[in-house]
C-alpha cells in the first residue's frame, strides 16, 4: 500500500511540475504575418523582461518623434538606481545616454536603466507604464496587461505568446532603422563588458534579435528572429524549465521553419494578423504618448496653481563632504558609503551617500564612496576620525571641498527629497 501511495505521489507531483512549466510558442513567417505553429498561443503567461521589447517599441517612437535623443542624457532617479538585477549597477544622482540605457535594455537587460529611460518618457515608471498599455491596445494585444516597464515579476502583468508575436513583427515593421539594437552581442559601459543572454546569436546562422527573459514565477522566455535568403521567421517560446532547454528548443523551431515551407503545418492553425493587418499598420506611438503626456500636463498645471496639490519649495544649502574609499567597481564603493554612514556615523541620519569617478595615472576609472551632509569643515574631519577608528580594511578617509545641495520639497506632510547639484562643486 505505501508504494501504491508513494508511486501516486511520484505522479502527481510529476503532473503538478508538467502544469506549472506548461510551454507555449509561436512561429511566425514575417514575410507574410502569418502563424505556421502554435502551442497554448492564446493562454496567459507572465512575460519576465519580454516586456522590456514593449519599452523600446516606446523609445523608438518616442526618438522618430523628436521627444528623445539618442545622445540624450537621462537622469538616473533613486528608484531606478534601486532596482534588482538584472542591472547595471547606476547610481543615483548621475545621468546615462539614451543610446547606454537601450543597449543596456536589449543586451543586459538592465532592470535600472529600463526604469531610467521609462521615468524620462513618462515622468514615472507609473506614467509610461500608461503608455504601455495604451500601445498594446492599440496593437491589438487584446490579452496583455502591463504592470512595470521591467517585467520584474507582478501578479497582474501578463500577455501571451501571440501578443508577443504581434509586439515584435510591429517592432521588426515599424523600427527596422532601430532592429539591429537587438542583434548587438556585446557592449562596454564603465569599463565592464557585457554579453546578449541570447546565445542564438552566437551559434544560429542567421539570428538577428529580439530579447530573452527569465524570472522565477515566469520560466524561461524567449523571442528570436531569424532571416535566411531573404525569408524572416520568429519564434516565441515561453515557460521553459531552463534556459538550457529553451535555447535547444528554440534553435530546433527556427531551423525547421527554414528548412520546410508554412504549408507544412497542416494542423497548425493558419492566422493572419488582421486587426488591422500589422504588415500595413501605422505606428500609434504618436497618439498614445501624446495622450498620457497631456494627462501629466493637466497634473503639473494643478501642481503650478496648486489646486489640491502642495506648492513645490527649493531649499539650497552647503555641505561638505568626506571620501571613505575608492575601488574599481560601483557598486563595492556604494556599499564602503552605505557601511561608513550606518556603522560609525549612524547617529548622523541626515547624510546623504554618493559615488564620484576619478582616472587614476593607469588610465582607470575609479569609483569613490563619498558622504556629504556636514554643515562644516570641522564636522567633516571630526566624522573622518570616526570612520578611520572603525575601518576593518584601512581605505581611509579625507575631506573633500564642498558643494551646493538643493532640497525639494513637494509632499503633504512636509517629507524632503535631497539632490546633490553635480554642478556646482
Amino acid at each position: 500500500m505505501l508504494k501504491k501511495v508513494l508511486a501516486l505521489s511520484f505522479v502527481f507531483a510529476l503532473m503538478g511540475t508538467t502544469a506549472a512549466h506548461a510551454i507555449a510558442l509561436v512561429s511566425v513567417d514575417l514575410n507574410r504575418g502569418q502563424i505556421v505553429r502554435a502551442m497554448r498561443a492564446e493562454q496567459q503567461y507572465y512575460p519576465a523582461s519580454l516586456v522590456k521589447m514593449m519599452t523600446l517599441y516606446v523609445a523608438f517612437g518616442a526618438m522618430d518623434n523628436g521627444w528623445l535623443e539618442v545622445d540624450q542624457e537621462l537622469p538616473i532617479s533613486r528608484f531606478a538606481a534601486t532596482r534588482p538585477r538584472s542591472r547595471l549597477g547606476l547610481h543615483h544622482g548621475y545621468t546615462i545616454k539614451a543610446r547606454d540605457a537601450m543597449i543596456a535594455m536589449a543586451v543586459r537587460s538592465a532592470n535600472d536603466a529600463t526604469v531610467v529611460l521609462a521615468e524620462a518618457l513618462g515622468e514615472t515608471e507609473a506614467g509610461f507604464v500608461k503608455i504601455m498599455n495604451q500601445v498594446a491596445q492599440d496593437l491589438g494585444m487584446k490579452d496583455t496587461v502591463f504592470r512595470n516597464s521591467t517585467g520584474l515579476h507582478h501578479p497582474e502583468q501578463k500577455t501571451t505568446a501571440r501578443d508577443m508575436a504581434t509586439l515584435a513583427l510591429a517592432l521588426n515593421q515599424h523600427f527596422p532603422h532601430y532592429y539591429s539594437l537587438f542583434s548587438v552581442r556585446n557592449f562596454a559601459y564603465n569599463g565592464v563588458r557585457y554579453g546578449n543572454s541570447n546565445l542564438l546569436l552566437f551559434n544560429f546562422p542567421g539570428a538577428d534579435g529580439l530579447k530573452t527573459g527569465f524570472t522565477s514565477k515566469a520560466g524561461y522566455n524567449l523571442a528570436a528572429t531569424a532571416t535566411r535568403d531573404g525569408r524572416k521567421v520568429l519564434v516565441i517560446g515561453m515557460g521553459y524549465r531552463t534556459a538550457a532547454q529553451r535555447n535547444r528548443e528554440i534553435h530546433r523551431l527556427l531551423g525547421e521553419s527554414f528548412e520546410k515551407d508554412s504549408a507544412h503545418f497542416a494542423d497548425a492553425p493558419q492566422v493572419i494578423f488582421t486587426e488591422p493587418s500589422l504588415m500595413a499598420f501605422r505606428p500609434v506611438i504618436t497618439a498614445s504618448i501624446a495622450r498620457v503626456r497631456r494627462e501629466s500636463e493637466q497634473i503639473l498645471a494643478r501642481l503650478e496653481h496648486g489646486y489640491g496639490y502642495p506648492h513645490p519649495r527649493l531649499d539650497e544649502t552647503t555641505s561638505w563632504g568626506i571620501q571613505v574609499g575608492a575601488t574599481r567597481y560601483p557598486a563595492n564603493a556604494q556599499q564602503l558609503a552605505d557601511e561608513a554612514r550606518r556603522r560609525q556615523l549612524g547617529h548622523m541620519s541626515d547624510l546623504i551617500t554618493r559615488v564620484d569617478t576619478s582616472t587614476n595615472q593607469q588610465g582607470r576609472t575609479l569609483f569613490l564612496a563619498q558622504l556629504y551632509g556636514f554643515a562644516d569643515r570641522n564636522e567633516a574631519v571630526a566624522a573622518c576620525r570616526r570612520v578611520r577608528a572603525g575601518q576593518r580594511n584601512q581605505n581611509g578617509c579625507f575631506v573633500t571641498p564642498p558643494v551646493r545641495i538643493v532640497t525639494v520639497a513637494l509632499h503633504d506632510d512636509g517629507s524632503e527629497e535631497p539632490e546633490i547639484d553635480q554642478g556646482a562643486q
